[in-house]
């Protein structure tokens, strides 16, 4: 009987040194709950550039490639033939295209800012878009490397990968002439004027063959254009399209 005694006090001293280790564990694990997620709010009062559809860009829009901004910029020339920019993003909750500025500082070492200056989407009208008046080509304006079509006007050059590229002669009112995207045999309204000097970067040399497109230029590559900064410079701009990199041409 003393042994049976003895066997059970030892069980029941066990037993009391255990309880307050498990006790102590439990009361670790309710002091320790699972971290709150934390909640980050975007201030709407701010723009979000984002990028835009392709239903979402006008037709008469041009997309730029704006040195030094990472994000494409849309212009087009108004009845003025002053150039209208344009940004595509969110800002107090409203998407869409907005209003914005583009200034250059300079035109020997141009320092771009773009600024949006919309407060709300800004969907532009026909009405608002310049149409110039197509213009005979003559021994001046015909210029060395192109070649006249049957359509008043509209001359082309065939490029390093054998594609014809279209030009036509056409004038704003109180504007000098331009060369500008030919659409239908007349000027794209609202399309910025190509400066054809950089063409030359695309003409096939003498004794030089015919090129593949890269895939990467399979969807266009970048042509020169002219705008007038907000702050009245008149640049030429790449578009937002991949240049062509003759050295890296097979």
């Amino acid at each position: 009987m003393s042994k049976l005694f003895k066997r059970l006090m030892s069980l029941m001293l066990l037993l009391a040194l255990c309880l307050p280790l498990a006790a102590f564990g439990e009361a670790e694990a309710t002091a320790s709950p699972e971290p709150a997620e934390a909640s980050v709010t975007a201030d709407p009062t701010v723009f979000e550039f984002l990028k835009a559809a392709k239903q979402n860009v006008s037709m008469y829009y041009t997309a730029l490639k704006i040195p030094g901004f990472d994000h494409p910029v849309y212009a087009f020339t108004d009845n003025e033939g002053e150039t209208q920019f344009r940004v595509y993003g969110r800002l107090n909750k409203k998407r869409g295209m907005y209003e914005a500025t583009v200034n250059a500082g300079n035109a020997e070492q141009p320092a771009f800012t773009v600024t949006v200056t919309g407060e709300k989407p800004i969907k532009d009208k026909w009405e608002v878009f310049a149409k110039a008046k197509v213009v005979k080509l003559d021994d001046t304006t015909l210029l060395a490397g192109y070649r006249k079509t049957s359509k008043p006007g509209v001359m082309y050059f065939t490029n390093l990968f054998r594609q014809k590229e279209y030009r036509i002669l056409g004038r704003l009112d109180n504007i000098e002439n331009a060369y500008y995207p030919a659409v239908y045999a007349k000027p794209k309204p609202g399309s910025l004027a190509i400066d054809i000097s950089r063409d030359v970067d695309r003409f096939k040399l003498e004794g030089e063959k015919y090129y593949k497109v890269p895939s990467d230029l399979r969807g266009g590559f970048a042509i020169a254009v002219f705008i007038t900064t907000s702050d009245g410079f008149r640049l030429s701009i790449m578009t937002d399209k991949p240049p062509v990199d003759r050295t890296m041409l097979k």
